[in-house]
């Protein structure tokens, strides 16, 4: 349960994104940096690993996310 007032019905990390917009616009931009900035991976291979790595940390919000993906 979040500890802050969230939008429903969005999956995972985006629902703090879309309520703090100026935070979520540099959280998108590591994410795109790291799963899709140049890398002998394809996209679906850094998904796989975010979505493992995710599940490792017992962070269902993220792997849930990238599961999606």
């Amino acid at each position: 349960m979040p500890h802050i007032p969230l939008p429903e019905d969005a999956p995972g990390i985006v629902e703090p994104m879309i309520a703090y917009p100026r935070t979520g616009r540099h959280l998108t931009a590591l994410a795109e940096k790291v799963l899709r900035g140049p890398s002998s991976l394809t996209r679906i291979e850094s998904e796989i690993i975010a979505t493992h790595v995710s599940c490792a940390n017992g962070c269902t919000l993220c792997s849930d996310l990238h599961a999606q993906r």
